[in-house]
C-alpha cells in the first residue's frame, strides 16, 4: 500500500513538473505573432481614426523591442500580408509604417524595422519603375553601417593636418555626428554635448572621440563653421564627397549620429543623444 502510495505521489510530482507556465518569451512572441489576428482590415472607418489604426501601429513598434530579428521580420510581413488582401488598408499601414519607421523627424525611425517593410513590398508587390527603384535605394542603405556590422570606412580632410580616415581614429568610442553648417537642429545637439557633463568627461578622459563630419561639399561653409565646432572634437570635411555620390551612409537628416566601438563595429545607429548617454551608462563608460 505504501508503495503504490509512494508511486502516485511521484508520478503526480512528475506530472506538475511537466506542466511548466510558457516562459516570458514564448507569451511575448506568440502576442506579437497574434497581433493583428483580431484587426478588421476591412473596417475603412477605423483607418480613419487615430485611436485604432495609427494608435495600434504605434503599439506594434514598440512590441517588437527587444525581439529577436527573424521573429521581428516574421510579425511585420505577416501583418503586411494580411493587409495586402485589402487595398485601403495595405495603402493605409505602408504610409504608417514609413511615417514611423523612415521618417527622419520620427522619433520611433528605425532601419531595421523598417527592412522588413521594404523587402516585402519589394518582393510582393507589383510597383512602378520609380517606386520600385526609390525602395531599393532605401534598402540598400537600409543595410548599410547595421548594428553591430564595421562601419564604413572613409576618408576625410582636417583643418590643419591634411587627409585622415575613420579607421586611423584610434579611441575605445566614436561618436560620429554628420553635421551641416548653419543647421539649428544641428546646433542645438552641439549645444546638448557641450552641456553633457559626463560626456565632456568621458572626451577628456580619451574615453571617447567625437568625429564632426560635414559631407555635402561646400568647403567654404565648413571653414566659415570651425567656430562652432568645439576644438576638443576631430571636425573633419569630405573633400571628395564621397559619402553622399556613393551612398556610403544614408544622412536623411542632420545631425544623423551614430555610436561606434574601438573596432568600429556600429553599437547605435542613426541615434539620438540620450540614446547614446544611456548606451555608455549601460556600458559602465
Amino acid at each position: 500500500m505504501k508503495v503504490l502510495l509512494l508511486l502516485i505521489i511521484t508520478l503526480g510530482l512528475y506530472g506538475c513538473t511537466q506542466r511548466k507556465e510558457p516562459s516570458v518569451e514564448a507569451r511575448r512572441e506568440n502576442k506579437l505573432l497574434s497581433y493583428w489576428d483580431t484587426f478588421d482590415f476591412t473596417d475603412t472607418l477605423a483607418l480613419q481614426k487615430h485611436e485604432i489604426a495609427e494608435q495600434a501601429v504605434v503599439d506594434f513598434i514598440a512590441a517588437l523591442k527587444g525581439s529577436d530579428e527573424e521573429l521581428r521580420d516574421e510579425a511585420i510581413k505577416g501583418m503586411l500580408s494580411k493587409a495586402k488582401q485589402h487595398p485601403a488598408a495595405f495603402q493605409y499601414f505602408t504610409r504608417q509604417y514609413e511615417h514611423y519607421l523612415y521618417d527622419p523627424n520620427s522619433p520611433m525611425r528605425n532601419d531595421a524595422y523598417y527592412e522588413p517593410v521594404l523587402e516585402f513590398m519589394l518582393d510582393s508587390c507589383d510597383l512602378g519603375t520609380a517606386d520600385k527603384y526609390r525602395f531599393s535605394q532605401r534598402l540598400a542603405l537600409a543595410r548599410k553601417n547595421t548594428l553591430g556590422s564595421k562601419a564604413i570606412d572613409f576618408s576625410f580632410l582636417l583643418p590643419q593636418t591634411g587627409m585622415t580616415s575613420l579607421y586611423k581614429i584610434e579611441s575605445p568610442y566614436t561618436l560620429l555626428f554628420f553635421y551641416e553648417p548653419g543647421c539649428p537642429s544641428c546646433a542645438a545637439a552641439i549645444d546638448q554635448i557641450n552641456s553633457d557633463r559626463n560626456l565632456q568627461h568621458l572626451i577628456e578622459q580619451e574615453k571617447i572621440t567625437i568625429l564632426g563630419i560635414y559631407a555635402r561639399g561646400d568647403r567654404k561653409a565648413w571653414q566659415d563653421y570651425q567656430s562652432s565646432i568645439p576644438a576638443a572634437w576631430v571636425n573633419g570635411f569630405d573633400k571628395d564627397g564621397k559619402i553622399i555620390a556613393e551612398s556610403l551612409y544614408d544622412l536623411k537628416a542632420s545631425p544623423t549620429i551614430y555610436l561606434l566601438d574601438s573596432d568600429k563595429t556600429v553599437r547605435l545607429k542613426d541615434c539620438d543623444l540620450s540614446e547614446v548617454t544611456l548606451t555608455l551608462n549601460t556600458l559602465g563608460i
